[in-house]
């Protein structure tokens, strides 16, 4: 018994010690190819598109001979006036604002990355994603009435997958060296769980399919 639990540890140190390991940060600007939020009536005057970000990632070799990816990357959409009010203080005076939405995404990507060429590298996995969207509007002030302020915040958790291929450049020589990165990442979500608070979301759905290029800095040890 003894033998075979020493066995299992090596097993499970053994990737540790030898195994190649990566690290890098990068920036993360994408689009929004398709967003549910952009069918609402909340979007007349707008739609979610540019989602600039950033990601930090820790990637190794498994147990398996495959070689193993962990991503957090953070995202931020938003649309300036998406929904416009308009009422009048008098027969020549028109008072005009807007609600904005923002759409927040910290995702959590986890792949299986695959080398076909030296350098570039193929990953796709599941993904999890947890969202905030949140609708702001600051009603201006009018005659002696102060202005008012109000947000909707609705916070959900979304599954999916991501696929990406990336390509390294290293500008240090050896077996620990940093290098240049860039990689092309798609990713599909669809939520599962909402805070509802009370709210009847029975006809709302989130669902979206991103594309991102990030540039980054890594190190291989």
């Amino acid at each position: 018994m003894r033998t075979v639990n020493v066995l299992l540890i090596l097993l499970l140190v053994s990737p540790i010690l030898y195994a190649q390991n990566k690290v890098f940060v990068s920036l993360n600007p994408g689009v929004y190819l398709f967003n549910s939020e952009n069918s609402l009536k909340t979007m007349e005057n707008g739609a979610l598109r540019w989602a600039p970000g950033f990601s930090v990632a820790y990637e190794r070799d498994s147990l398996l001979g495959m070689t193993v990816l962990l991503e957090y990357a953070y995202t931020h959409s938003s649309a300036i006036n998406a929904t416009p009010f308009v009422y009048s203080l008098s027969p020549t005076s028109v008072l005009s604002f807007g609600a904005d939405l923002k759409f927040i995404s910290h995702h959590l990507d986890i792949a299986m990355c695959f080398n076909p060429w030296r350098s570039v590298r193929l990953a796709f996995g599941p993904t999890i994603s947890f969202d905030h969207r949140t609708i702001e509007l600051t009603e201006p002030r009018a005659y002696e009435i102060a202005s008012r302020y109000f947000e909707d915040r609705l916070v959900s958790i979304a599954l999916g997958v991501n696929a990406s291929a990336s390509f390294e450049l290293p500008i240090q020589e050896g077996p620990k060296y940093l290098f240049l990165m860039s990689n092309l990442k798609l990713r599909f979500l669809r939520a599962v769980w909402f805070d509802r608070r009370g709210r009847d979301l029975d006809d709302y759905y989130q669902e979206s399919l991103f594309a991102g290029l990030s540039l980054g800095l890594g190190y291989s040890f």
